[in-house]
């Protein structure tokens, strides 16, 4: 009875602390993307120009290492996309980051 208690807890703490882990991966990224911005005065064509500036490990999820996905708005901000969480990360015209 005691584990049918204590698995589900702890099967939703591992899910949020790789939740957690991701969204800090973006984050890194978005620094990445921002570092890129002002070397080149322009945005990267994709994550591949960010991987000097943050390392290759920051623009994967870390719970499966899928590739995060660059795009971007109607206006030209850029969004960080996980796949595996469903998760997106967006630039505003004031240079905030948002999920």
């Amino acid at each position: 009875l005691l584990m049918a208690l204590v698995i589900p807890r702890l099967t939703a703490t591992a899910k949020s602390a790789k939740m957690g882990a991701c969204k800090q991966n973006m984050l890194t990224a978005a620094s990445g993307i921002e570092a890129y911005y002002i070397e080149n005065r322009g945005w990267p064509d994709s994550l591949d120009d960010v991987k000097d500036y943050v390392g290759e490990e920051a623009l994967k999820c870390p719970e499966d290492g899928t590739d995060y996905v660059l795009t971007f708005t109607v206006d030209g901000l850029p969004v960080i996309t996980c796949e595996t969480h469903n998760l997106t990360l967006t630039r505003d015209a004031n240079g905030k980051w948002s999920f």
